[in-house]
């Protein structure tokens, strides 16, 4: 089950403002309506590219059976 991304500029708002500046926080704030829409997209390339260069990551440090099922 996928987390829900209900509420993640309303997280930005209260946890994340303190280590945001006052600059990037609307930057960060506006571009997570597109992030959270290709969200799939993006973590499977960034996955895809991060075992490419790190192969041991794939066994190492997450669940093989989680990853097959595409929980994890």
């Amino acid at each position: 089950m996928r987390p829900s991304r209900v509420g993640v500029s309303d997280r930005i708002s209260q946890g994340a403002a303190a280590i945001l500046s006052p600059t990037s926080r609307p930057i960060v704030a506006a571009t997570l309506p597109v992030l959270g829409a290709h969200l799939p997209e993006i973590s499977e390339r960034f996955y895809r590219r991060l075992f490419a260069a790190v192969p041991a990551l794939r066994t190492d440090l997450f669940n093989r059976a989680n990853q097959h099922s595409r929980t994890q």
